[in-house]
């Protein structure tokens, strides 16, 4: 969380919301506003997902981050898959996702990303 630089791509849930880990010290670092904006991510499928396995979504980077943009990217739980190749599929996605992200920023792309591990 200590990144000095464009944006971090965070490994979070579907839910697009606080996680632990990495996930957890992001989410704690931005602070409220940081946590609303991450609420405020629009679902799009069921009740409450607003990022799907594979996908990724951006929010700006609030509290103490020192970089500009969070990118929320969600990879695939391994410990519940009956098929690795589809896991490694969509992880494949999920960073694919998270670097087409980060060239939407409103100001240009990014200069700089820091990544976490994205799957769990």
């Amino acid at each position: 969380v200590d990144f000095e630089g464009t944006a971090i791509v965070n490994s979070t849930n579907q839910a697009c919301l606080t996680g632990t880990g990495v996930d957890g010290a992001v989410t704690a670092a931005g602070g409220p506003e940081l946590a609303a904006a991450r609420r405020g991510l629009p679902i799009v499928k069921g009740g409450s997902i607003r990022c799907p396995v594979g996908e990724a979504r951006s929010t700006p980077a609030f509290g103490s981050l020192k970089c500009r943009h969070i990118v929320h990217a969600v990879g695939p739980n391994y410990s519940t898959l009956l098929r690795l190749d589809t896991g490694d599929s969509q992880l494949r996605t999920a960073y694919h996702n998270a670097m087409e992200a980060a060239m939407l920023f409103p100001e240009g792309p990014a200069e700089s990303i820091a990544f976490s591990l994205i799957s769990g």
